[in-house]
């Protein structure tokens, strides 16, 4: 793309040309003109066209297992309440994956590629939380209620 808009006028014909055929380092150039109506050519599409694939993925896997109880059928209540203490313990992980392969960029003799535009680098990784949210999360929580009026139930709570 940097070839087809750096044009130069040709010293011996006077017409406009990409510097680089000017300067020899790409002869096949042709301008791509942005300021003219219909100044962008067939044949200037043709040499900027590139053909390109990518591939990849991202994958996430959860895994929850969760535990919980109502304590009041071991006794675990106070005398002012209708239900007992009641806990709950829970564990998460979750890892996930990505991947990503940019087109070949290959050997000089091959078709142009889409990263002969614009380099892309094949790129893999693997997440499994950091400081601020940690790759094995567990979880608690209980209740006991401490005194039960009609209509109404005051209760102590934790959650970790």
């Amino acid at each position: 793309i940097a070839n087809a808009l750096d044009v130069v006028k040709d010293p011996v014909t006077g017409n406009a040309v990409c510097r680089s055929v000017v300067n020899g380092s790409d002869t096949a150039c042709v301008p791509y003109n942005l300021y003219k109506q219909g100044g962008v050519t067939q044949a200037a599409l043709d040499y900027l066209n590139a053909t390109g694939s990518n591939g990849g993925f991202t994958q996430q896997s959860v895994f929850g297992l969760n535990f919980g109880t109502d304590l009041t059928r071991f006794g675990m209540k106070l005398p002012t309440a209708d239900s007992g203490a009641g806990v709950s313990f829970g564990y998460e992980q979750r890892v996930e994956k990505l991947s990503f392969q940019p087109d070949d960029r290959g050997e000089p003799e091959r078709e142009p590629q889409l990263t002969d535009l614009a380099p892309a680098l094949s790129i893999a990784g693997r997440d499994r939380g950091n400081r601020e949210h940690p790759p094995h999360p567990a979880r608690s929580q209980g209740r006991c209620p401490v005194e039960t009026d009609p209509g109404e139930t005051r209760a102590l709570a934790y959650r970790s």
